[in-house]
């Protein structure tokens, strides 16, 4: 009996993570398409000619973020220029709080274009360990930065929302690009 009933609570658990409403959140000016489990605060700004626009969600435990940037002003098209050095910068800028510890860097090969993960901690309020997961994509002239992060030890519910959150995006610039489980390296 307290095993079918621990089973009843595990699964009721497991499926409320997939049972939670999301919104479908569906860009036209940068071609993206992805869903969060709360409406999106959207900002967009514009600073030397490089057009930014951000949606971001957090709840009590968890954020949520893409950062689209737009450099066809610029004329740059990633698929015709090597975007390492704008990752690298990107990168720099995201790890530039002190306290942070890289956990791992990797190449994300999808479809042929260049992705980069990095994983990384932070100690936060209450000395709670954070985990924070943020994936580059270079397409055409825009790079997209996705944003995942929450409390390192509830673990199986950060990989559960996180890849619920990664899987749910579609790159539609020139082409119908969706991520899926099977193209990561997790």
């Amino acid at each position: 009996m307290k095993k079918i009933l621990l089973l009843t609570i595990i699964l009721s658990f497991g499926l409320s993570v997939f049972s939670q409403n999301w919104y479908n959140l569906k860009c036209k000016a940068t071609h993206t398409e992805f869903s969060m489990p709360g409406k999106a605060l959207r900002s967009q700004f514009s600073e030397k000619g490089i057009k930014t626009i951000m949606y971001r969600y957090s709840d009590d435990i968890y954020i949520y973020g893409l950062i689209i940037s737009d450099f066809s002003e610029q004329n740059l098209d990633f698929a015709k220029t090597n975007p390492e050095d704008y990752y690298n910068a990107m990168k720099e800028t995201s790890l530039a709080k002190s306290g942070i510890i890289v956990k791992s860097e990797k190449t994300i090969p999808y479809q042929r274009m260049l992705g980069k993960e990095i994983v990384y901690t932070i100690i936060g309020k209450r000395n709670i360990e954070y985990t924070y997961y943020r994936r580059f994509f270079f397409i055409g002239s825009k790079i997209y930065q996705i944003s995942f992060g929450g409390p390192s030890r509830k673990k199986t519910k950060l990989m559960n929302d996180m890849n619920k959150f990664f899987y749910s995006f579609k790159f539609n610039n020139k082409q119908n690009i969706k991520l899926k489980q099977k193209d990561s390296i997790n």
